[in-house]
């Protein structure tokens, strides 16, 4: 089934929004009247997804609060990826009026699957219209307003490159350029695994520029980084760690625990929905991808995993500045 998502008026098409709302909500789940209408709908930004036929199959809305809700798609059209969609097209239209974040308050059982398009569950249950409820989000990849020193990209790579969507590379210029692609669209949140800190990424001038100005963003900025040792790094010195001690509110360095077997990779994610890969820190081939929020996820519970059997590591006060 081909499905076409339109963005409308509330104006214009409240009867057909009604109508399936009234389906799914009132009639399937119960959901009373008042709270179904709530009288926001004038101010929300609405979604209703159609056939080539015309049929209506669905439909969502957007909140100005950046709150996405009203989800619904009609029984006897479930399954055709409707919703994936409707959740697509909001998110999409959330970037464009410049919310840095969604949230949605998620039935339980469908916790699952605005978890496979990057949103995080948290706080616990809660009952909304006698239904179980969580409330989930999502961090958006939005480019930081502000002028990015311009990167200078490999000519092998300019053909590949799409900033919006990602790049794959297989050495180390190309590589570095990936990094710093990501970097110039991450908000908020980053996290570092790296089992050297590789100074081709990490100790050079393009990356801890784009690295200082997250750290210096947002009073929220959180850049987490983990490695393996720090014998080689208290050795020759390293200009992101150096940066990491100048601004120790937005920076943690951690030591992976010797007796945990870590993958091979090497990788940074940020805000729930970017990340820049090596399959093997030995070896410059990777991926970078700016709105992958299912692989963005894996990373990160990869990470949280590592950091949670991890430590501070003193010699880092070794370090010269």
């Amino acid at each position: 089934m081909k499905v076409h998502v339109l963005e409308v008026a509330w104006s214009e098409f409240a009867d057909r929004l009604r109508a399936i709302r009234g389906a799914v909500f009132i009639d399937e789940q119960r959901v009373p009247k008042d709270i179904e209408w709530d009288g926001l709908d004038d101010a929300a930004t609405h979604f209703l997804a159609i056939d080539e036929a015309g049929r209506d199959l669905g439909c969502a809305r957007l909140m100005p609060s950046g709150q996405i809700g009203r989800m619904a798609v009609q029984r006897d059209y479930r399954g055709n990826g409707i919703g994936a969609a409707l959740l697509r097209e909001a998110v999409r239209s959330a970037e464009a009026q410049g919310h840095s974040e969604v949230f949605l308050h998620a039935q339980t059982h469908a916790e699952g699957f605005y978890a496979e398009h990057g949103f995080l569950a948290e706080g616990e249950e809660f009952l909304e219209a006698d239904i179980p409820h969580r409330n989930m989000r999502r961090k958006l990849a939005i480019a930081y307003p502000g002028e990015a020193t311009p990167v200078e990209v490999p000519d092998d790579l300019q053909p590949q490159q799409q900033r919006t969507m990602g790049s794959f590379f297989d050495n180390e210029p190309q590589a570095l350029a990936a990094l710093c692609a990501g970097l110039d669209v991450a908000l908020r949140n980053l996290a570092i695994y790296s089992h050297f800190l590789d100074p081709a990424y990490f100790d050079q001038a393009n990356s801890i520029e784009r690295l200082s100005t997250l750290a210096r963003r947002a009073r929220n900025s959180e850049i987490r980084i983990l490695i393996h040792s720090t014998s080689i790094i208290i050795s020759r010195g390293h200009g992101l760690i150096e940066l990491a001690r100048r601004l120790p509110s937005s920076f943690q360095v951690r030591i992976v625990d010797a007796d945990y077997n870590p993958p091979d990779s090497c990788f940074a994610v940020w805000d729930g929905c970017g990340f820049w890969r090596l399959a093997d820190y030995r070896e410059p081939n990777g991926v970078m991808r700016n709105d992958d929020p299912v692989r963005a996820r894996q990373l990160t519970d990869t990470f949280d995993q590592l950091w949670g059997r991890s430590k501070t590591d003193p010699n880092l006060r070794l370090l010269r500045l």
